[in-house]
């Protein structure tokens, strides 16, 4: 889970948030948008704040807790593994990353609908 996680985010994720920030500046270059509208400003905070979380969090966090896990995994000897099986302190990582995912998700859905709705326009 922790490497398809690591993939997505560095190969597709980071990438495509470039290309939203990028076609947004355009459009606003385009169609003469006001950056100091909420809908705008708002969008493009949340998408710089969840390039940060990539970056600073998921990412690394991914490259800490995949190689902690399949070490756990190799140490019980395969088979049938619960997360109760695992250490306290994976079970914390993961847990935080849920949380942070979560947050992450909203955030996400909020932009979308800044995005598609422009309120205020």
């Amino acid at each position: 889970m922790h490497r398809l996680q690591l993939t997505i985010n560095q190969y597709f994720a980071t990438p495509a948030l470039v290309i939203v920030l990028a076609t947004g500046f355009y459009q606003v270059a385009e169609f003469d948008y006001q950056l100091a509208k909420f809908w705008l400003s708002a969008s493009i905070t949340i998408v710089i704040v969840i390039g940060g979380l990539l970056g600073a969090y998921f990412i690394p966090s991914d490259r800490r807790l995949g190689p902690m896990v399949e070490g756990e995994i190799a140490a019980k000897g395969g088979g049938d593994i619960e997360l109760s099986d695992l250490s306290e302190e994976y079970q914390k990582g993961a847990k935080l990353q849920g949380i942070v995912g979560t947050i992450t998700g909203v955030l996400l859905v909020i932009a979308v609908y800044l995005m598609v709705m422009k309120p205020g326009l």
